[in-house]
């Protein structure tokens, strides 16, 4: 299984499913055999395709139209983490918002469709992106609960980070500096 989903997710996708005027939506890696079959029956895909970049992250939605009219929207990466933020990245052409504090999934609203013409890649300016507090105040990483911990990493991985980074200072002799 590629993706968790979690509560507010079920939120957002029922929410993508009732507004978003699609018949399908394709989440696979780029190397998944599906992509062959999505390339036969629509020329442009496989120019997509090949447009993704292979640089860790690098991730690809897309929406096609097969000639019976059935529109499809694509979400594709360059590995398994790069799928998951490609799926992040569509619900934030959607309006949903990731923050470190949680989620913002706006109201529905009338008329709200995917446009014909969706077409975006995605390649990280950075290799490495994340955070990394300091642990020496009040409200450091040290005083945090259990349930927020769970809550930061989720929220890091929407928001398309994949370092967290402990901050420390030397300690001389194996006392406190």
């Amino acid at each position: 299984p590629l993706l968790s989903w979690h509560a507010s997710y079920n939120r957002s996708v029922d929410f993508l499913m009732t507004d978003v005027r699609v018949s399908h939506v394709v989440v696979a890696t780029r190397d998944h055999a599906i992509h062959s079959s999505l390339a036969l029956w629509n020329q442009s895909y496989s120019r997509s395709l090949e447009s993704l970049s292979k640089t860790e992250g690098s991730h690809l939605i897309t929406s096609l139209r097969h000639r019976s009219g059935h529109r499809v929207v694509v979400c594709t990466g360059s590995s398994p983490h790069a799928t998951l933020y490609s799926v992040y990245s569509l619900l934030e052409h959607f309006g949903v918002r990731f923050y470190l504090t949680g989620d913002v999934v706006p109201e529905s609203s009338r008329g709200f469709a995917v446009p014909p013409d969706l077409h975006q890649t995605f390649t990280p300016l950075f290799s490495v992106r994340g955070i990394q507090p300091f642990h020496d105040f009040r409200m450091g990483p040290d005083f945090w609960q259990p349930q927020f911990w769970h809550s930061l990493a989720s929220n890091m991985a929407k928001m398309k980070m994949n370092f967290y980074g402990f901050h420390t200072y030397p300690v001389k002799n194996g006392g406190i500096t």
